[in-house]
């Protein structure tokens, strides 16, 4: 992502050099074909001038509150940072890009979580790549940072006015869409259901309690595995959360297309007490992999039960070429 920032504002300036050179033949020449070249340029480099500074005026300045690094044995680290950032309004689901110029030159990408307090926000990160990795490494706490955005417009919200049952699909760090989005579907309607698998026990120690409450305890299922995938046989720390009647890992790996064959007999359910067509609309943040289970199991889904319209959106960062 940061290469491709750097190269996209080489770009820019690229661009503008092409222009001069429109403009320099225009002088020379002026043609009709040269002349309509030049404006429609005139206008795609005035459109870049614009979001450039809109991007520069939705930056608001804040100041990092607390800084907590996480790490499971086998390295896999996650860092929740807060945020005090007065003014910063946003929409559950949305997205932000968080300028630290201790870390990187660049801006990066993450959803955006509503803080501990009034004016706070809060992004749950895990440190995978350089700029992730840095960041983990840093000493933030108190220093100055700047908030772009928000971004995005969360298909969710609009989809709880006609889907009888919201269900969450979410790997790893990608449960944090699921945690800003989660009250917010409780509070139009039913809890949604949620489907988290992951391979960090302290990510869930991370964020269980602030999905937990949100959910459908019957029907949520925590899946956490080792790195091959298969079911942790790591017993739970001495700290770990894990209160029975709440979002816990589950004791054996579900199968996904059996989970979301019961979210969809729970979204028929539903729509016969509302008096609705039955529909289900599922989330997918998390690994490839992941969101081709989804479509899959989804599509079986629909193929077995013909009256249950199923709806998926699979929510993806990919800024460069894979």
């Amino acid at each position: 992502h940061q290469q491709s920032d750097h190269v996209h504002a080489a770009a820019g300036f690229g661009y503008l050099f092409s222009f001069l050179h429109m403009v320099g033949l225009l002088v020379q020449n002026a043609t009709l074909p040269r002349l309509v070249l030049a404006a429609v340029n005139a206008l795609a480099l005035l459109w870049y001038v614009v979001q450039r500074a809109y991007m520069v005026m939705t930056t608001k300045a804040a100041r990092v509150l607390s800084m907590e690094v996480v790490e499971d044995g086998d390295g896999m680290r996650h860092v929740a940072l807060e945020l005090q950032a007065d003014g910063f309004a946003f929409t559950p689901g949305q997205w932000a890009r968080l300028h630290i110029p201790r870390v990187g030159a660049v801006g990066h990408p993450f959803t955006i979580l509503p803080g501990s307090a009034k004016g706070a926000i809060r992004f749950i990160i895990k440190a995978s790549g350089g700029y992730t990795r840095r960041l983990a490494s840093a000493d933030l706490q108190g220093h100055k940072v700047r908030v772009e955005g928000p971004y995005g417009s969360p298909g969710v919200l609009p989809a709880t006015k006609w889907a009888s049952a919201v269900a969450f699909v979410v790997g790893g760090v990608g449960v944090t869409p699921a945690i800003a989005l989660a009250p917010e579907v409780k509070s139009r309607g039913d809890p949604p259901l949620v489907y988290w698998a992951l391979r960090s026990q302290r990510l869930f120690q991370l964020c269980a309690d602030m999905l937990a409450p949100h959910v459908d305890p019957a029907l949520s299922h925590c899946q956490l595995a080792n790195a091959q995938g298969r079911p942790s046989k790591r017993p739970p720390s001495p700290n770990m959360w894990v209160p029975p009647e709440r979002f816990a890992p589950a004791p054996a790996k579900q199968d996904l297309a059996d989970w979301l064959r019961a979210a969809g007999a729970e979204a028929r359910r539903r729509a016969k007490a509302n008096h609705k067509p039955a529909s289900l609309y599922v989330f997918v943040c998390g690994p490839p992999q992941l969101g081709a289970g989804a479509r899959a199991a989804a599509k079986l889904l629909a193929k077995e039960q013909p009256r249950l319209e199923v709806q998926v959106h699979e929510e993806t960062f990919s800024f460069v070429p894979r």
